[in-house]
C-alpha cells in the first residue's frame, strides 16, 4: 500500500496506483455489511476475490466502451475449446495483463458496445465527458475514502453496469443487494455532484440499454446506510476491535422463514420442506 494523495480529483491515475492508495473505497466499506472482521480483511487485501468470466467481460466492456483506443492492446480472444492444457497455459502467458475472452464473450462485448453507442442518452453523455477513469480522495462522514468513476461530467455522474435484466423491479433489487445506492451517495459526495445514473446494459440479446437515475430518496437511503457503516468503522478503529458476525458464547438461534412455515410442502433441492425424501424407499 502507498500513501494516498491529498483530498482532490485526480485524472489519468493508473488503476494499479489507485488500488495501492491506502484508503477504503465504497466496495471495501460495504464489506462492513457482513461484519467488522470482513471489512478489516477487505481493507487489508486479505479477502480474496475470484475473478469470474462475468467480471472479466464487465471489465473488458468498461475498457472498450470508455477507452476504445485501448481495445486492441487490452482485449484478446481465445479461439480454442477447453480453457486448460498446455495450449491454454501458453496463450495465457502470452497475453498476460489482457482480458482474455471466449468467442461467445467477445460477441456479447460487441453487442453491448453497439447498443450503448446507439442509445440517445449515451451519445449525449459521451459528448460531455471531461475525462475517463477519474480518481478522487475525499471525506464522507469523518472517514477519508477513495473512489474512481468511469467518466467525469458535470451532472450527472454515470456508472456503467453490465446486468442480466434492465427490468425496473430487478434493477431495484440489484441496487439494494449490491449497495449501489451506497456507491451513488459516496461518489456524489466525493465528486461533489447531486445526481447519479446507473447506465445499465443487458449482457444478452437484444443488449437492451436503460439509464436509471437514482432519485433523491434513493440517495438519502444510500447516505443513511453509508453513515451507519462508516460509524461502525470509526467505532472499531477507536476500540481496535474487529469482531465477526457473532462473538457471543450463546449460539445464534435460527428460525425458519415465515413462507416456509406457511407452506411446508415446498420442495427445496432434493428434499421437501416437510422432511420427506423425494426418492421412494421400499
Amino acid at each position: 500500500m502507498t500513501t494516498p494523495p491529498s483530498p482532490g480529483v485526480y485524472p489519468h491515475v493508473p488503476f494499479e496506483q489507485y488500488l495501492a492508495w491506502d484508503l477504503p473505497s465504497q466496495s471495501i466499506l460495504k464489506a462492513m455489511r457482513q461484519s467488522p472482521a470482513h471489512y478489516r480483511a477487505a481493507r487489508a487485501g486479505i479477502a480474496t476475490v475470484k475473478v469470474t468470466d462475468d467480471m472479466t467481460l464487465g471489465s473488458a466492456l468498461h475498457t472498450v466502451f470508455l477507452e476504445p483506443e485501448l481495445a486492441m492492446e487490452a482485449v484478446t480472444i481465445w479461439r480454442g475449446k477447453a480453457r486448460r492444457g498446455a495450449e491454454w497455459d501458453g496463450f495465457k502467458d502470452e497475453n498476460d495483463g489482457k482480458y482474455i475472452l471466449t468467442m461467445v464473450q467477445h460477441e456479447k462485448l460487441v453487442g453491448m458496445s453497439r447498443s450503448l453507442r446507439a442509445h440517445q442518452f449515451v451519445r449525449e453523455w459521451t459528448g460531455r465527458m471531461e475525462a475517463t477513469e477519474v480518481s478522487v480522495v475525499g471525506e464522507a462522514h469523518g472517514l477519508l475514502m477513495k473512489a474512481r468513476v468511469d467518466a467525469l461530467t458535470d451532472e450527472p455522474l454515470v456508472d456503467l453496469k453490465k446486468v442480466r435484466s434492465c427490468d425496473e423491479r430487478t434493477i431495484t433489487r440489484t441496487i439494494l443487494d449490491f449497495g449501489y445506492h451506497v456507491q451513488a451517495y459516496i461518489y456524489a459526495t466525493l465528486f461533489k455532484r447531486d445526481r447519479f445514473v446507473l447506465l445499465c446494459v443487458e449482457a444478452d440479446e437484444p443488449y437492451d440499454v436503460v439509464p436509471f437515475e437514482l432519485s433523491p430518496a434513493f440517495l438519502r437511503e444510500g447516505e443513511r446506510e453509508a453513515k451507519r457503516l462508516i460509524g461502525k468503522v470509526l467505532a472499531c478503529e477507536r476500540a481496535s476491535n474487529w469482531p465477526g458476525r457473532s462473538d457471543s458464547a450463546v449460539p445464534v438461534l435460527l428460525e425458519p422463514p415465515d413462507w416456509l412455515i406457511e407452506d411446508p410442502g415446498i420442495t427445496i433441492g432434493a428434499e421437501s420442506a416437510s422432511g420427506d425424501d423425494d426418492t421412494h424407499h421400499s
